[in-house]
């Protein structure tokens, strides 16, 4: 990263860490009653909610597409795939579709059930009542095909379950202790906490327990390691992020974030409050916290407040986090269920000029469309990364519109890989594209072998530029001899990878002054090597013509006098063509009109021929006839 991205990066998380936005909820939909407890569909689909007065709702796109009533209120729930496992204060084990709502499953738990867990493919079930009976499912054939496995007895009342995919099967708290138990029922370890348990999370291999106390105490199970952390006051709510980090509140309104080992890395003081229920994405980007003082905080993983919202009539009880981070649900004791959807937002469109054809440290034009369907705009952050390149930028984004950035991006490493780019806001990725481009450090060399270091105006001169490819495989090259005194010349070349090729260039001197001659070599429009060299231009004198002066080295004779024949011979066989067909053209016109002429003169002939009086003869019957028109004549003739 440069120096500049350095301090670009470095703007814009100091214009963040200003920032707090209050963020309304995308949908407010009222349920009749208190909301006790909710759980999100991985991609944020479908929303599930259970009341205080038995209901079950289900929420797709901001609208109650179903309700079900399973009796006394319900406690608590969880939901994977289409299914939702829902306990009741009677005691009733529902499992339920969450596509129609309809229940598939009733089991009888014979006691209040205090918390219920489905593990992320739903093939363990687990639920903890307060007479302290653990009931351990395991799915089977059909859509409710659960086969109660096990009932484990603890010592007090259950306090929270989480069931997991792999051994133990089970983690559940209640009294003074944590256990794992296993598919039969068996405790696996036990965790003592010499405290009374207030909450529990793990992660979803139990690679990580956190367990909060009513003294303060925060205890941490990090595989065969067990820490001990005291907080400050009665730790209200705990959970575990995937990525190791761990999230706890306490009543003296402190949200603490920490690592696996239990060491501090961000603290978060909420004002006039405390965080009742405290969530982490799965990510670990963001906390979304539910305070005291009828308010809806997001809290970074520095402890940031990343926005807020203060609109609510009653404490929130419950809340839950799609697993992609996308999408947030919040219920509350004032019978509503608060929405934020952060789906709307799309990377649409990535291009980058000659993507596949970068070369290390050349800019090129980058376009990124961004779609923002939401009916609201946003700020968000738009962040480029790859091939080493990073750049971080604020942006607005109006509602239902796209919104196009040009941009530029320089390539700093070589190889294939990919360039991605990503929106994010408020702690989490709202989309990110990626495109799959090469760069490359591709190799040249110039030299400049012959060239004069005088000259003067008018005359011209042979500049003669050799070229190394030094490793580009499709030696496509175009060489130019450039300077301010005089007119730049190209050609375009085909070297081989390792070869090197001496060219010349015939150029014409058209002002005076001192100057830089230049030799550029390009490859796909960049410059990959250049050289130059100085040179002075004199002034022609006044009466004096032009003077030419060819330089040539033995080495360059050969190839142009090769390149001069054969352009020679070119310019030969088109002039050759173009007389010839000259020629024809004469030929034939000229005979159209000699034809075209000599039947005119016939014509005439013919008609003067025809305006002529015509001698009149007499056929003569007999012979003595004849004679007698003989003697005739003859005396005619004498008398005249």
């Amino acid at each position: 990263m440069t120096g500049e991205h350095m301090a670009r990066l470095l703007i814009l998380l100091a214009l963040l860490a200003f920032m707090q936005e209050e963020l309304p909820p995308v949908w407010t939909i009222e349920l009749g009653s208190g909301v006790s407890c909710c759980s999100v569909s991985p991609g944020g689909e479908v929303i599930v909610a259970g009341t205080r007065l038995g209901y079950v709702y289900g929420v797709a796109d901001g609208v109650v597409k179903w309700r079900v009533r399973l009796g006394k209120a319900v406690t608590c729930l969880d939901s994977a795939g289409d299914l939702a496992l829902c306990g009741t204060a009677d005691g009733i084990l529902a499992i339920v579709s969450t596509e129609s709502g309809e229940v598939l499953n009733r089991i009888r738990a014979g006691s209040y059930i205090t918390a219920v867990s489905l593990s992320s493919s739903g093939e363990i079930a687990a639920a903890g009542t307060l007479d302290g009976r653990v009931l351990i499912l395991e799915r089977g054939e059909g859509r409710a095909g659960y086969t109660l496995k096990a009932i484990a007895k603890l010592e007090f009342a259950v306090k929270s379950v989480v069931a997991l995919k792999r051994k133990p099967a089970v983690i559940a708290g209640g009294g003074m202790a944590v256990y794992a138990l296993d598919l039969d029922g068996e405790v696996s370890w036990k965790l003592v906490l010499n405290d009374t348990l207030t909450c529990m999370s793990c992660s979803e291999r139990a690679m990580i327990v956190a367990a909060g106390t009513l003294s303060g105490s925060l205890v941490i199970k990090s595989g065969k390691y067990v820490n001990k952390i005291q907080l400050g006051g009665m730790v209200l709510s705990v959970d575990v992020a995937e990525i190791g980090r761990i999230i706890a509140s306490t009543s003296d309104g402190k949200v603490f974030i920490l690592d696996s080992s239990g060491a501090e890395l961000a603290e978060y003081k909420v004002i006039g409050g405390a965080a009742k229920v405290v969530v982490a994405a799965k990510s670990g980007g963001y906390v979304v916290a539910g305070l005291s003082n009828l308010a809806v905080a997001s809290i970074g993983i520095t402890g940031r407040l990343l926005w807020t919202y203060s609109g609510l009539m009653g404490e929130p009880t419950a809340i839950a986090i799609s697993e992609d981070g996308r999408t947030v649900v919040v219920g509350s004791e004032d019978y509503h269920l608060y929405i934020w959807d952060f789906h709307g937002i799309e990377v649409s469109k990535v291009e980058v000029e000659r993507c596949m054809e970068m070369l290390v440290n050349e800019s090129y034009p980058m376009l990124v469309e961004i779609y923002n369907r939401n009916q609201y705009e946003m700020n968000v952050t738009l962040s480029v990364e790859g091939f080493s390149f990073m750049h971080a930028d604020m942006i607005r984004l109006e509602p239902s519109a796209v919104t196009r950035v040009n941009l530029t991006f320089t390539p700093a490493k070589e190889g294939e890989g990919k360039i991605t780019v990503r929106i994010s806001a408020y702690g989490m990725t709202l989309s990110e594209k990626s495109i799959r481009g090469r760069a490359s450090s591709l190799g040249a060399k110039v030299w400049i072998v012959e060239a004069p270091e005088h000259a003067v105006e008018g005359e011209n001169a042979t500049v003669i530029v050799k070229v190394l490819n030094a490793g580009v495989k499709r030696g496509e090259f175009e060489v130019e001899v450039a300077g301010e005194l005089f007119k730049a010349a190209k050609r375009r070349l085909f070297i081989k990878e390792g070869a090197s090729v001496e060219v010349a260039f015939n150029i014409t001197f058209t002002k005076s002054g001192e100057g830089e001659l230049e030799a550029r070599v390009y490859y796909s429009g960049s410059v990959l090597a250049k050289a130059s060299r100085s040179i002075t231009v004199e002034p022609r004198e006044s009466g004096e013509g032009p003077h030419t002066v060819i330089v040539f080295t033995e080495e360059s004779t050969r190839g142009e006098q090769l390149e001069n024949t054969t352009e020679t011979k070119l310019v030969r066989s088109h002039v050759l063509a173009i007389v010839l067909a000259v020629s024809i053209i004469l030929m034939t016109s000229l005979m159209v009109l000699f034809v075209s002429l000599r039947r005119r003169w016939r014509k005439e002939e013919l008609l003067e021929v025809r305006k002529k009086p015509r001698p009149v003869f007499t056929v003569a019957s007999s012979t003595e006839d004849i004679y007698k028109k003989i003697l005739e004549e003859a005396r005619r003739g004498e008398s005249s």
